[in-house]
């Protein structure tokens, strides 16, 4: 025999954000930046693995990330036939992505590589209209346990319950724009540029009513 008991559900009507990510974050590696690079005039650049490789004019698909602890952007450059080279390009110490917008520079002295390095960024955000709807959840109560043999005594215990709630939520969303440009020292040539995106989403609840179970 069963009957109602006490819910411990406490009904939520506070913000609760659960982020969701189009990019995914690799720890001391940044974003990761996808888009393509374009080479106006040839170049040479030391790769990765010490090797000097040349790339003509044409565009490239790459992924760019900034590894903040190593103060390092690495490029990683697919050709036609799908090999992929890794460019890396220092920087000092002091230098920072901008977290929404501005731009950054290092001089090819501090790159590693014979090139001037220049960027900037951009951020712009969005938020969808908010959507009420059911989602699933659990829920405990306690119940009546007769079980058992007929000179046992009934007791009180807690049961975990599958069931619905009401909840009202939208979506933010930020989309975060890069554009590089690596320059010859001293005559200031466009040789290539960059030019590349990354986004997050944020699932915001503003609210979460009572969980009601399947079945009680």
């Amino acid at each position: 025999m069963q009957s109602h008991g006490v819910s411990r559900m406490i009904t939520c009507r506070t913000r609760l954000i659960l982020i969701i990510l189009f990019t995914l974050f690799i720890s001391g590696c940044g974003e990761a930046f996808i888009g393509q690079l374009t080479i106006h005039h040839a170049i040479e650049f030391t790769d990765k693995g010490d090797e000097k490789v040349a790339l003509s004019p044409g565009t490239y698909r790459t992924e760019l990330r900034f590894n903040q602890s190593e103060s390092v952007f690495e490029l990683k450059i697919t050709d036609a036939e799908k090999h992929t080279r890794t460019l890396n390009l220092s920087a000092s110490k002091n230098v920072r992505l901008p977290e929404a917008s501005g731009s950054f520079s290092v001089d090819a002295t501090e790159a590693g590589q014979p090139y001037k390095v220049s960027g900037n960024v951009s951020s712009e955000l969005s938020k969808t209209e908010s959507v009420r709807d059911f989602e699933f959840c659990t829920v405990q109560r306690t119940i009546t346990d007769c079980s058992g043999p007929p000179e046992a005594r009934c007791r009180q215990v807690w049961r975990t319950f599958k069931g619905h709630q009401p909840v009202e939520y939208h979506f933010d969303s930020k989309l975060k724009s890069l554009s590089i440009k690596l320059t010859e020292p001293g005559t200031g040539r466009n040789l290539a540029e960059f030019k590349g995106e990354t986004g997050q989403r944020w699932k915001i609840y503003t609210y979460r009513g009572e969980c009601f179970p399947e079945s009680y």
